[in-house]
């Protein structure tokens, strides 16, 4: 290959970790352009002088060649008619990153103790270390997975004038959130920001430690050398709370009945309108009686432990799901978590035990297949029409009796739809409820008014984050949500077993599995999708049901 590189240097690996996009805004052009920079040699074709550069090893070189070549034919294509493969490139990207990692791990101990003592990281590192930061910009979760270990390699090694300071508040952020991944899609590329979060969460822990550190610092000094003590200088006479529920007071709306008084959450406070055709007394009765009424949240269990315990003795493949999920609740004592995402490949059972683990404890969960929804029915429709009717939130509330139902957004990775007058789309709907702000004072279109709906928990599902539209990713944390594996199927299969026998109103001792049958399920999956593993059983029990013998004492 004899191809310049596009534009310029590109940037450094710190830089893209500071918050540089990648070269030319993608990841075959960044690769390319700094394949380029730092082995000349491949691009002049002298694979003999890259041997030499790359310590004799041909291994690196058939690696960096293979990576070289399947990103010049990226920037070939982009000029033709059949247009650029990014997809097939990822894949690549995706098997040399890994071989690169396999080489770089066989390494002798005293060689990278070395390179550590002296803080001098190979070329070589820093290529693997920038793979798997476009591999998790590309959304490879494997790859996002290993973002922790470079950022703070990173932030070890940087210097003051170096991006030190954006550097360890990205690795402070990764520790505060416990990793939580909530990318956000960089504008103009096909690419994630998967650090912004972090690294925002970092600079608000430092400037928060910083305005304590100077508050002590001056405190200290003033203590040390004041002689008079200085008049004090006087309270702000009005607060925000103060001027906002002045505000409120002051909105002459008309309000039937008068909201009640005391603990609880006043999600309908009034009527607004009054639809042609339809009174207000109508609209109220519509509503179920939560007009005005304060409706209780629904506590949080106090045996966290137990609650873990429960979900993973269902799915055991999600036992770490389980325990992030958990422990976004916090201290507080009534269910408020975070609209959450829940990633992972299809077949995990995410939707069954999401659901479960939900209505085992008693809460009300509304599911909602995203898949196809073209419109944004679930935003609410104005009663005026025949088939007008509330939220989904809303309704959820309606129907559960307390502020804090939950939403299942099943797919949401293929909610589509386009926009259609001023109906809106089911992500428009989406960027609404996720934000707790909008919600908290949501204009319901049936209700004609201002409803707060900020307290329904909202989990969605989703096999990748391909489709998710950005504002609609943004609002969402993401938990990892693994596939079963074979360590599992003990677990899984006697529970599918059971479940199989009581739908077919079989003795709870048809339900069981001997070590034969579940020996032989093991011998035919190796793990993965549950749909395959629920074949399996439904067949091994055929089998025993049809043989002579299969009759259980």
């Amino acid at each position: 290959m004899t191809r310049q590189p596009v534009l310029g240097t590109p940037p450094t690996l710190r830089e893209i970790l500071c918050g540089t996009t990648p070269y030319g805004g993608s990841a075959y052009r960044d690769l390319y352009a700094h394949l380029a920079h730092t082995w000349p040699n491949l691009m002049l074709g002298d694979r003999k002088a890259l041997w030499e550069d790359l310590g004799n090893s041909w291994p690196m070189v058939e690696i960096l060649d293979g990576l070289w070549t399947a990103a010049a034919r990226v920037l070939d294509r982009k000029g033709s008619n059949a247009g650029p493969d990014p997809e097939v490139f990822q894949e690549q990207l995706s098997h040399s990153w890994g071989e690169l990692g396999r080489l770089l791990d066989g390494r002798p101990a005293d060689d990278v103790e070395l390179e550590r003592l002296y803080n001098l990281p190979s070329p070589l590192d820093e290529l693997h270390d920038r793979q798997t930061t476009l591999l998790s910009m590309l959304g490879n979760r494997a790859a996002h997975q290993m973002m922790p270990d470079v950022v703070w390699r990173y932030a070890r090694r940087a210097k003051p004038d170096a991006g030190l300071l954006q550097l360890y508040a990205t690795a402070f952020g990764i520790t505060h959130d416990e990793c939580s991944f909530a990318p956000r899609h960089i504008p103009g590329t096909r690419l994630l920001d998967v650090l912004g979060h972090w690294r925002e969460t970092g600079m608000q822990a430092i400037a928060d430690a910083a305005l304590l550190a100077r508050g002590q610092i001056r405190d200290a000094v003033a203590e040390a050398v004041a002689e008079r003590t200085a008049p004090a200088r006087p309270e702000p006479v009005a607060t925000i709370a103060r001027i906002r529920r002045e505000a409120a007071e002051a909105e002459a709306e008309q309000s039937a009945p008068e909201p009640e008084a005391g603990p609880g959450v006043v999600v309908v406070p009034r009527i607004g309108g009054g639809a042609k055709g339809q009174s207000n007394t109508d609209a109220a009765k519509d509503l179920g009686g939560i007009l005005g009424r304060r409706l209780p949240r629904y506590e949080f269990p106090s045996d966290r432990h137990a609650l873990v315990e429960e979900a993973a003795a269902e799915a055991p493949h999600a036992r770490r799901f389980f325990e992030r999920l958990v422990a976004l609740q916090d201290t507080r004592e009534h269910w408020a978590l975070p609209p959450i995402l829940a990633l992972g490949d299809p077949g995990g059972g995410k939707t069954t035990a999401v659901d479960a683990f939900f209505r085992r404890h008693g809460l009300h969960v509304e599911r909602y297949a995203c898949d196809g929804s073209a419109d944004n029915a679930a935003a609410g429709t104005p009663r005026r029409w025949a088939s007008g009717e509330v939220s989904l939130p809303l309704r959820a509330s309606m129907t559960a009796g307390y502020a804090n139902p939950v939403i299942l957004w099943d797919e949401v990775n293929r909610a589509g739809g386009q926009r259609q007058g001023s109906g809106g789309t089911l992500r428009d709907a989406l960027t609404s409820f996720l934000e707790p702000a909008n919600s908290a004072r949501y204009r319901d279109p049936y209700v004609e008014a201002e409803v707060d709906i900020s307290h329904v928990l909202h989990v969605a599902t989703a096999n990748n984050l391909y489709g998710i539209a950005p504002q609609v990713l943004d609002r969402l944390v993401v938990l990892e949500f693994p596939l079963p594996t074979r360590e599992h199927l003990t677990v899984l299969a006697r529970r599918m077993a059971a479940e199989i026998a009581r739908r077919q109103g079989l003795p709870d001792d048809h339900g069981e599995l001997d070590r034969a049958e579940l020996q032989a399920l093991a011998e035919n999956w190796p793990g993965g999708s549950l749909r395959g593993l629920r074949r399996l059983v439904e067949v091994a029990m055929q089998v025993r049901l049809q043989a002579p013998w299969a009759t259980r004492h």
